[in-house]
């Protein structure tokens, strides 16, 4: 979704959006103020802001984390990693989709680690399924009355 579509939530919640510039890459941070503890030497306190969330915009697409280290698996605008999930994307064949997301190997693991479905079938395989997982793309899409979901789970070497 578009930022200012999530604004008033964001604000509810107290965060403030703000750029962020990361290697030379425009970024929209979030972050909550917070004042550090008093101090007892006199001198005034000081400001922090922790970051809470991101987004990248990079033509149509929009990328979420919640960490800069989330970027490394972008690997950054021009790099590999980006294109792996942008593949991802480009293999569900719905650009049209309201929402796509891509998940790398180790989110889509943990994704699926805590997805009840996932632990019944690797219950009755009688083993774990999720090592081979590198990634997971999903797609929504809808119109009044119906909500399609493409989804798809990439397995192979990790």
């Amino acid at each position: 979704p578009e930022p200012s579509a999530l604004e008033a939530a964001l604000a509810a919640d107290g965060l403030i959006a703000a750029p962020l510039e990361v290697d030379d890459h425009p970024l929209l941070a979030w972050t909550r103020l917070q004042a550090s503890p008093g101090r007892r030497d006199g001198r005034s306190e000081q400001l922090q802001a922790p970051l809470l969330g991101w987004r990248w915009q990079r033509g149509d697409q929009a990328w979420w984390g919640e960490s800069l280290g989330q970027l490394d698996s972008l690997d950054g605008p021009q790099k590999k990693g980006a294109g792996r999930l942008q593949g991802q994307l480009a293999a569900l064949a719905v650009p049209e989709a309201a929402l796509q997301w891509a998940l790398d190997g180790p989110r889509a693991r943990d994704l699926l680690a805590a997805w009840r479905p996932w632990q019944r079938l690797t219950a009755l395989a009688g083993g774990p399924l999720s090592e081979p997982v590198t990634g997971l793309a999903l797609a929504l899409q809808g119109e009044p009355g119906l909500l399609a979901l493409e989804a798809r789970l990439d397995f192979g070497a990790a």
